[in-house]
């Protein structure tokens, strides 16, 4: 259990406050929406703790409680040390409509079973998982969704519906473009509430936004970065891996593969919910990235140290001997084109 090896502190904070789907919310935009924060602290830390321990941030994927990601943090604690990284905390948040986070939007979200039973759906899933699955993805009636009690229902043992209810589930992953043909056949894109549309796509009368906009942002991604992939995924990997080509490789980028700072990795057999069913692979190929981009990270700092504390106070003010090398005064220019002619 994440208890045994974590502090778990748990936070509520505020969303943010610009939305670009008004629809989102029931009442006014400017409504504040409420995030359900989960911090994990390990009980037994290093000590001292390192300068260079991270903080880990975390994102759940859609419709899954962020507790089932628990187990992997787990595994990760475990193989810290071995690979030469500490950390520090894990914070992981629930996006506004889901979890924890929708509970407490409840009365101002809009739409822009039992553990036997989910074994049954997904039988390859880790144990543990399940049961977080148990504990945190359903919640018991009655809910704003459906305000009734079931008839004859024991209210020391309610019926429960999911934490996340499908609706927000379904809305997180695709869109409505019901609009988009004209009666005369054209296509034609609402800017005004589809701006972020792929006009390849406009056709569709279903759409999702962000694969397209998160790849054509790929080139300019900086920090180093691993994929880990599962070999069975239903997504297509060779449609993954066109992104993984040009990851940072653009304006501003890291350089991509070919400086090292952009990585794959398969698990064999794994699915799309891998980290819920091949906990310790994934944990083991997220910690030796992990320990070696912080070694590196470490490096880089010590020697960017050393330069500066080369510099005294005067190098820190005016530019090095370099730049007048280089950078030719205006008047030797001037006087460079009017051979003869004096210099004022």
């Amino acid at each position: 259990m994440s208890s045994n090896n974590f502090r778990i502190t748990e936070h509520i904070v505020p969303g943010g406050h610009i939305r670009e789907y008004a629809g989102s919310t029931a009442g006014r935009q400017e409504d504040v929406l409420r995030l359900h924060v989960k911090q994990y602290t390990p009980l037994n830390p290093p000590e001292p703790l390192s300068p260079e321990a991270v903080t880990i941030i975390a994102a759940h994927g859609v419709g899954l409680a962020k507790e089932l990601y628990e187990p992997l943090w787990n595994e990760i604690l475990q193989r810290a040390e071995r690979n030469n990284f500490q950390i520090r905390s894990i914070w992981i948040a629930e996006a506004a409509s889901m979890g924890m986070s929708a509970i407490f939007n409840e009365d101002k979200l809009s739409i822009d079973s039992a553990t036997e039973v989910y074994k049954e759906m997904f039988p390859k899933m880790d144990p543990r998982c399940v049961d977080r699955t148990t504990k945190f993805g359903f919640r018991d009636l009655p809910t704003d969704l459906y305000p009734e009690s079931l008839e004859g229902s024991d209210p020391a043992n309610p019926p429960v519906t999911l934490t996340t209810s499908k609706n927000p589930d379904m809305i997180a992953q695709i869109r409505e473009n019901f609009s988009a043909r004209t009666l005369d056949g054209r296509i034609q894109i609402d800017r005004s509430t589809r701006a972020e549309m792929d006009p390849v796509a406009a056709f569709f009368p279903m759409y999702c936004p962000e694969p397209r906009a998160t790849f054509f942002r790929l080139l300019t991604f900086r920090p180093s970065m691993i994929w880990v992939l599962g070999e069975k995924s239903y997504l297509r990997l060779d449609e993954v891996r066109e992104g993984i080509k040009i990851c940072g490789h653009g304006i501003g980028g890291s350089g991509g593969d070919s400086q090292g700072k952009v990585k794959e990795a398969v698990i064999p057999k794994g699915s799309h919910l891998f980290p819920f069913e091949n906990v310790a692979e994934a944990a083991e190929i997220s910690s030796a990235w992990l320990g070696k981009e912080v070694q590196s990270f470490a490096i880089a700092e010590r020697e960017w140290a050393e330069k500066r504390q080369s510099m005294d106070k005067r190098d820190h003010l005016v530019l090095g001997e370099e730049w007048f090398k280089t950078i030719k005064p205006l008047g030797a220019l001037c006087s460079a084109r009017k051979p003869g002619k004096e210099r004022l």
